[in-house]
């Protein structure tokens, strides 16, 4: 089996109503997360770490669209074989990418679509941030085969690539591993947020 990863990295949002919808997902779902404030040699990031149970109780982007941040951008590796993001813009949904849209059976039309448009993070990664986005995006697996350019063995590589471009180095670290008190270079400092579910 391989390795599962997720991840929400916000900039540019307002710390208390961050807080705010973290606690109340914690609250009323029992929800359990790891932040750490800062993270990236660019600064200005807020990481979020979800517990796997968290992943599977709540949907993350309804929470991240809580958040009205400038920049949300929600990772997602599953068993090292399907790379996801979902990327906002205030409660905006302005992109997402799905690397092996039928990897759970059928692909809906929303997975056939995610293909990434790397431009819509030109103002967070400049323009060879943009080029270099636009090549890792451009493969996908579609019905078993490769589609569009290179698919890695592993989307993990894939997801080292993106904390690269993003300024992003603790982008394989999560919920569990900080839990198991791992701390990776950068990520020394950490909070906890859960409470029981009403």
């Amino acid at each position: 089996m391989g390795m599962d990863v997720f991840s929400m990295h916000v900039k540019g949002g307002n710390g208390q109503q961050i807080a705010k919808a973290l606690r109340g997902a914690a609250e009323e779902e029992g929800a359990a997360f790891y932040t750490h404030a800062g993270a990236g040699p660019r600064g200005g990031w807020l990481s979020i770490y979800p517990s796997a149970d968290t992943v599977e109780a709540i949907d993350l982007v309804e929470l991240a669209q809580k958040f009205k941040a400038q920049h949300a951008l929600l990772l997602w590796v599953h068993d090292s074989s399907v790379l996801m993001y979902f990327y906002l813009r205030g409660a905006n949904l302005v992109d997402s990418f799905n690397s092996a849209p039928d990897y759970f059976g059928e692909a809906d039309d929303f997975a056939m679509a995610a293909v990434g448009k790397p431009e819509k993070f030109a103002d967070l990664v400049g323009e060879a941030g943009v080029a270099r986005l636009r090549t890792l995006l451009a493969g996908r697996m579609i019905n078993g085969e490769a589609v569009g350019g290179e698919v890695p063995d592993e989307e993990t590589d894939r997801l080292k690539v993106i904390g690269e471009v993003f300024g992003l180095p603790a982008i394989l670290t999560t919920f569990e591993s900080l839990e198991a008190g791992e701390r990776p270079a950068g990520l020394e400092v950490v909070d906890r947020i859960e409470m029981e579910a009403e």
